[in-house]
């Protein structure tokens, strides 16, 4: 039997040299290709350790052509074991879906120096993480004020949130935390802004440079690749906020393309491919995101891009903790791929609190389609014919879950959505316990508690789902 075609990686490994506590090391790059003459799909592109994924041209498959895309890779070090220097590892997996046929890359890099000193005031830390989380929830306010809920386009928080209510939003609530009116924020979105987003053909991302710090009205100036808006908190420390729109800061760069809403394809708008968005407080970055997104073409304006759900969103990002090194969350890895024949999720991330820690990873290749048949080629359906699942996730106290499964001969009914499916190869590990389960998930008893036709086999005995979910979750039926 001829081997299948497998993702192949150049180099092998990459080392870091040393860098410095809480500094980012320049990115590197591994070219990917497929062997044996077929191209092959990326169902997930993940790091482990102190390593985290940037750039990502791959998009839904790696050719055949040498180099045919690459990744690019950093190493950014949260502690070091001796401050004089100390070797860490992690590795850069690329995944076709199967659990076969990873293409596994080493990583290795010194951590040295120790970390910054976190500063010393808690009420005006706190104030900062207030704002930061204020920031957030701004952020994700925007992405659902522009774009419609059943668009589903995880990269579109970098779709002009600058200018949406949101943000605005968002930063008054910074503002109220550390004594920064919101106004001078709108200030500096108006300075760069004349138009709305929605009003102007061409119209253009806001960009410039506002410093707020020692002008109340702000100081602005111009700016070719970013949004940045600086100002201080009541105890005058400075923080800086920035929507870098090419991403040119993180090391690889992607232009913004010119795109326009399916349903008005005469007014066109910028629209970013990588957005690397940041909140710095006293010169330490706090927030970090960084997303890719590979938008469709219109079918209605020859070289534009299409607002819609996108074909491919990579994301990579973390917020740090109060001690001003933790990082409280962190996501090497979140990525949505919607093609013509195949559907790929993938995330891995980590957070903690309050004394504990969870961390995680979900894999879901789907075996399906996304339908671009509406206007000017928008989503405007799609099918699923078969599923699999991989998730894991740990506690760091020793509790731990693994499942996978696989599904098909999905049911659905007008107004219900999804009524059945049929799940086989489910293999369930709970907490060191180890069960197998297969059958028909649905809701047969009308109960409000799916998985009374799918039973768990455990070495002591049988429960059904249904079952399983009131004993361990304290679900309760209708």
């Amino acid at each position: 039997m001829a081997a299948k075609p497998k993702v192949t990686a150049k180099p092998h490994a990459l080392s870091f040299g040393k860098v410095h506590v809480g500094a980012v090391s320049a990115p590197q790059t591994v070219s990917l290709s497929a062997s044996k003459g077929s191209a092959v799909s990326t169902a997930s592109i993940s790091a482990t350790g102190p390593f985290g994924v940037g750039g990502n041209t791959c998009g839904l498959t790696v050719s055949t052509a040498p180099g045919s895309c690459s990744i690019s890779v950093t190493f950014q070090p949260v502690s070091a074991k001796n401050p004089s220097g100390s070797t860490e590892t992690g590795s850069l997996t690329i995944s076709n879906g199967t659990g076969k046929g990873e293409e596994v890359i080493k990583l290795t890099g010194i951590a040295f120096g120790t970390a910054p000193t976190p500063a010393p005031t808690p009420t005006s830390i706190s104030a900062t993480e207030a704002g930061s989380a204020a920031v957030l929830k701004g952020l994700a306010s925007s992405a659902q004020t522009v774009v419609d809920g059943d668009k589903l386009a995880a990269g579109l928080l970098a779709l002009q949130v600058a200018q949406t209510p949101g943000l605005l939003g968002a930063f008054g609530g910074a503002g109220e935390a550390t004594g920064d009116p919101r106004s001078r924020i709108a200030a500096a979105l108006i300075h760069f802004e004349t138009s709305g987003l929605y009003g102007d053909t061409k119209a253009e991302l806001p960009r410039g440079t506002c410093d707020f710090t020692s002008n109340p009205s702000g100081d602005c100036t111009p700016n070719a690749n970013a949004l940045v808006i600086k100002f201080n908190d009541f105890l005058h420390q400075p923080h800086t906020t920035t929507f870098d729109w090419t991403g040119q800061s993180t090391g690889t760069s992607s232009p913004t393309v010119q795109a326009h809403d399916p349903a008005n394809p005469s007014v066109s708008f910028e629209l970013p491919t990588r957005i690397a968005f940041s909140f710095t407080s006293r010169a330490s970055t706090v927030i970090s995101l960084i997303t890719d997104t590979q938008w469709p073409a219109s079918t209605c304006v020859t070289g534009e891009s299409l607002l819609d759900a996108p074909l491919r969103t990579d994301a990579t990002g973390f917020v740090i903790g109060m001690d001003g090194v933790t990082k409280i969350v962190n996501v090497p890895n979140a990525s949505a791929a919607f093609g013509s024949a195949a559907i790929n999720l993938a995330f891995s991330g980590s957070a903690s609190g309050g004394g504990a820690s969870v961390s995680g990873s979900v894999s879901v290749p789907i075996v399906g389609s996304v339908e671009r048949g509406g206007a000017c080629g928008a989503a405007d359906g799609g099918s699923v014919t078969s599923l699999s699942v991989t998730a894991s996730a740990s506690d760091g106290a020793g509790d731990s879950n693994q499942i996978s499964f696989s599904a098909d001969n999905f049911v659905t009914a007008p107004g219900q959505g999804l009524v059945s499916a049929d799940l086989s190869n489910g293999q369930f590990s709970p907490n060191g316990g180890y069960g197998t389960f297969s059958g028909t998930l649905d809701d047969s008893n009308g109960d409000g508690i799916w998985g009374d036709n799918v039973d768990i086999d455990f070495s002591d005995g049988t429960k059904t789902l249904e079952q399983f979910q009131i004993d361990e979750f304290g679900a309760v039926p209708n």
